[in-house]
């Protein structure tokens, strides 16, 4: 792995954890009815893509075939 790429990786985990936090103990219609919430939400996703698009294309490819996302959150 590149140096960068643990750079952006730890950025991508940052971000999880802090959507992790945000989203313990809050609902859907939590997220229907809080602007601010869906917002910080939304500012954290888009950090992790913007994060990984910097990812190196030997990690991207490396990842696509040994991780498997699996979805959490009430509102999935």
């Amino acid at each position: 792995m590149q140096h960068e790429d643990s750079v952006f990786l730890r950025h991508i985990l940052d971000m999880a954890a802090k959507i992790l936090g945000k989203i313990r103990g809050r609902s859907r219609t939590d997220l229907d009815s809080d602007e601010d919430f869906r917002d910080a939400l939304a500012h954290r996703v888009q950090v992790i893509g913007e994060a990984a698009a910097h990812l190196s294309p030997f990690f991207r490819d490396f990842a696509r075939y040994r991780i498997r996302p699996k979805a959490h959150g009430p509102w999935c």
